[in-house]
């Protein structure tokens, strides 16, 4: 299927692979190598520059990738790296509790992305497209996420919520904190129960997350018998491949 491009959306990535090969620019050269007029990429650096995908310096100004294609390439290369290293641990979880399990990473700034999955073989199972994505501040996945992030992230990402919401969240992270797992039912689909594990790396902070997630019907009566002990072993050796020396 051919997909039109939205022309505003093409140049502005166009303008952002540009400093692949010319990391700092001046508004000429920019001009020059995408052959836009002055005034329209005067208007789409500033947008990008609010997005924090270019930032300039100087005078006259020049101008650089910004701070938030860091982050993105960070999250790109944790989130590949992690599924190589977590796959064989995953795929032993789910042969043990034949549901659904799925990789979150951090998809900032109050968000995750889901990157790998290996679904259920029963006919009734959940699943989600790979790249799909979701706050942190509900299910299973992202809260255990959230719950490992500085405590400045975790009150940005509160102080969203209505009150009571933001309540539970809290008491809810105090719990992950303490059990290092949490089990959510209902949150985000209707009738499903997940129960979700943080994954650490070298340095001991947050990567990801690894959830199970299946019917209610059939998840309720065996979390903790079977799911829980083998999630919690999968999280951790995922978590040592991945460098982290806690326990």
């Amino acid at each position: 299927m051919s997909v039109k491009p939205v022309r505003s959306v093409d140049r502005a990535i166009d303008i952002v692979l540009a400093f692949i090969d010319m990391p700092v620019m001046g508004i000429g050269d920019l001009q020059q190598r995408l052959e836009l007029p002055r005034p329209r990429l005067y208007r789409m650096l500033s947008a990008l520059e609010q997005k924090g995908l270019v930032s300039w310096f100087g005078e006259p100004r020049r101008y650089r990738l910004g701070r938030k294609v860091l982050e993105m390439s960070r999250s790109w290369q944790k989130s590949f790296d992690l599924i190589e290293i977590s796959q064989p641990a995953m795929e032993r979880l789910q042969q043990v509790c034949d549901e659904t399990v799925m990789l979150f990473v951090p998809n900032p700034p109050h968000g995750r992305m889901l990157v790998n999955e290996i679904r259920s073989s029963k006919p009734l199972y959940y699943s989600r497209p790979i790249g799909y994505v979701a706050p942190l501040t509900s299910g299973a996945a992202g809260k255990v996420i959230l719950a490992f992030q500085p405590d400045s992230e975790v009150r940005d990402a509160c102080a969203q919520l209505p009150d009571n919401e933001r309540r539970r969240l809290q008491a809810d992270i105090e719990r992950i904190r303490k059990d290092h797992y949490f089990a959510a039912t209902g949150e985000v689909l209707a009738g499903a129960m997940s129960v979700a594990a943080p994954l650490f790396g070298h340095d001991a902070d947050v990567l990801g997350a690894i959830a199970v997630i299946g019917p209610e019907s059939r998840m309720a009566g065996a979390v903790r018998e079977r799911v829980l002990p083998e999630l919690m072993k999968a999280t951790l050796d995922i978590s040592r491949a991945a460098g982290y020396r806690g326990s």
